[in-house]
Order: structure tokens, then C-alpha cells, then sequence
């Protein structure tokens, strides 16, 4: 038995300092401030490797059931899965780590990591650098990955809903996502990739591990890469900077706005229209309260006041309840102009939404 198996070895392992914290790669989080579409364009894409951690147990019977890939954890190499396997065992765990094909989106923010973790050739089906663009009543749209991309629209672009994928929609879990501080903590070494599965021994010794056949081949992330490279080389421009380059080609080569950006445009036709329509009606309100006030003035002035000063009140009482109407009427005039364009452009929109959902 080799001393640092036993459990009075690990505890000293643990004193020198030997059994690190494990590299895991921390999930991928978007920023809650405000930031403009800009701020993270998608840079470069890379092919590499990430590890996967999954976990397992002997629920009844000797019966393994497995924790599938919606539980499965990112980590930067096998040794610190190990460690986490360590940390995270208990009676009748069982531990599967496998080297899979990831991507890495580098943006001038943001590095995410994603795996496509159920296919045995992960995003071979992806189909997202053929781009979908649209001419609708507010501009052209663009979606998928192109330059010009934000991050967080790339990311989306691999969703199992987005539409870009061959065949059968992928599993909901098929996508773990992960983010990296920097681009040197990700792996892009062409080495064999592992399969890994734990053999408990006993709760004072290590787990062991045990080669399994890897069923992950690395043909789909490469072509990712292929393909970005390929793209990027249209971008031309070599005088402008790499986001200066990227918006440039999006916006004055292909003409398109990102499909996020023509959605906030959607959304904020419709919200200005129900926010115009309760002008109207609150100018509606206002301009019916001036009449009534208009009314009153007109009847004060037939029993005429026993003063000048009287006279006169009244006389400026029904001016100002006139001119406040007229006022008001013009206020209302335009807030109704408004309303209705914005009515007509919704009905636009619905109209051209309703055509392309036919045609699909």
C-alpha cells in the first residue's frame, strides 16, 4: 500500500498543500448592468478541451443510477476533477470524468466556455454560421454567429431552441456553459482525449480510476473554428481595430442589426404605443374637465357681476377655460397622431411576423 493512500496521508497531503482547490470553470453569468450591444463582440473562437465531472450513486438494489449531463460540473483538467470527486464522495458514489470537445467565445468581456455534451460529435449539427436576415417595417435583422456578434447572442445561437441545428432539437442539458477570466486557462492541446470512471477501494484511501473507452471525437468544434476564421477573413478593414472591424463589417457590409437589437426595437414600438394610447385617454379627460369648466364660466357670465372687478373675473374666467381647451385640443390633436403612426407601424409588424410564421 502506498503511504499516501491512507487516510493519515491525505490529511498531510491536505497540510502541504498537495490537494489544491480544484480548477472548476465558474458558470457563465451575464453582467447585470446596463451595457451597450457593442461592449462584447465576439473576438476570435477557439477549439479546445474541457473535463466533465459527473456524479453517480448505488441507489437500490446495486442498481446505478446516474446523475446525467444536466449535473455535470466544467472543470479545466483531470486532476482537479479528481479533487472534486474526492470532496463531493460519499457511500455508494460512483464518479465519471471525461475529457470532451468545448469552444471558447472570447469577447472583449466575456470568455465562454461551451460543451455540447450529449452527441458523440459535439456541435457537428450546428448550423449557425449559416445566418438567418430578415427585412421587416424597422430593418433588417441578422441572426446566428457572424462578426459583428455580441457574446451573449453567440452563446444563445447554441441553445437547444435557437433554431440553428440540424435534426432533432438537442437536448435541453445538452449545453453546459462556463466562464473564463482569462483565454489561458482554456485547453486547446490535440491530445487523446480520456474517459475516466472511480473504483472506491475503501473511505480512508483514494478513489481509483479506471481508462474508458472516450466516445467524444473532435470534428464538430474544429469546423466551429474553421468557421469563424473563415468569416472573419471577410471582415477586411485592416486599418480599423478588431471591434471597430467586426461592427463595421455588420453594419455597413451586410447592413443587419442584430436580432436582439430589432427585438428591444419590436418591444419598444409596442410599449410606446400603449404608453401613447393612455395619453390620449388622459388628454380626453382633461379636454371633457376644460369644457365642464367652459360651461361653468358661460353660466356664471349670464348673471352678470355687480362690479367691475366681478365683470372682469368673469370675463377672464371663461378666456382662460377657451384657451385651456384649445390647449388641450392641440396636446391631443398631436398625441393622437402619434398613437396612430405607432398603430400603423404594430400593425406592420404583426402583419410581416404573421407572413414569415405562414412560411415556415
Amino acid at each position: 500500500m502506498r503511504h499516501d493512500e491512507t487516510g493519515r496521508g491525505r490529511r498531510r497531503a491536505r497540510r502541504s498543500g498537495l490537494l489544491l482547490r480544484p480548477m472548476k470553470i465558474p458558470e457563465l453569468r451575464w453582467p447585470t448592468e446596463k451595457s451597450t450591444y457593442d461592449d462584447d463582440l465576439v473576438l476570435e473562437v477557439m477549439s479546445g478541451t474541457v473535463v466533465l465531472l459527473i456524479r453517480g450513486r448505488n441507489a437500490w438494489h446495486s442498481t446505478w443510477v446516474r446523475h446525467y449531463y444536466k449535473n455535470a460540473h466544467l472543470y479545466g483538467d483531470i486532476p482537479s476533477a479528481k479533487q472534486a470527486a474526492e470532496r463531493q464522495r460519499g457511500p455508494g458514489n460512483v464518479f465519471y470524468i471525461v475529457e470532451a470537445p468545448a469552444l471558447l467565445l472570447c469577447g472583449q468581456r466575456t470568455n465562454a466556455v461551451l460543451c455540447d455534451a450529449h452527441p458523440d460529435n459535439p456541435f457537428g449539427a450546428f448550423t449557425g454560421f449559416d445566418v438567418k436576415s430578415a427585412e421587416t417595417p424597422l430593418g433588417t435583422w441578422v441572426d446566428g454567429v457572424y462578426p459583428g456578434v455580441s457574446v451573449r447572442d453567440a452563446v444563445t445561437a447554441f441553445r437547444h431552441y435557437s433554431g440553428h441545428w440540424s435534426g432533432p432539437h438537442p437536448d435541453v442539458h445538452s449545453l453546459r456553459t462556463g466562464a473564463l477570466e482569462t483565454i489561458d486557462l482554456f485547453d486547446t492541446s490535440r491530445g487523446a482525449m480520456k474517459s475516466l470512471t472511480s473504483r472506491a477501494v475503501g473511505s480512508n484511501y483514494y478513489l481509483q480510476w479506471v481508462d474508458s473507452p472516450t466516445r467524444y471525437a473532435r470534428r464538430g468544434a474544429d469546423a466551429i473554428e474553421r468557421r469563424w476564421r473563415v468569416s472573419l477573413s471577410r471582415t477586411g478593414a485592416p486599418d480599423l481595430t478588431s471591434t471597430q472591424r467586426l461592427r463595421h463589417y455588420r453594419d455597413k457590409t451586410l447592413k443587419v442589426m442584430p436580432k436582439t437589437q430589432w427585438l428591444e426595437k419590436r418591444q419598444s414600438v409596442f410599449r410606446r404605443l400603449t404608453e401613447a394610447d393612455e395619453v390620449v385617454a388622459r388628454l380626453d379627460d382633461l379636454v371633457t374637465d376644460a369644457e365642464i369648466e367652459r360651461d361653468r364660466a358661460s353660466r356664471a357670465r349670464m348673471s352678470p357681476a355687480a362690479t367691475a372687478a366681478g365683470l372682469r373675473e368673469q370675463r377672464e374666467r371663461f378666456e382662460r377655460a377657451m384657451a385651456e381647451i384649445d390647449r388641450l385640443r392641440a396636446d391631443l390633436a398631436r398625441a393622437e397622431s402619434e398613437a396612430h403612426e405607432l398603430w400603423r407601424l404594430a400593425v406592420s409588424i404583426r402583419s410581416d411576423s404573421q407572413t414569415r410564421n405562414s412560411e415556415q
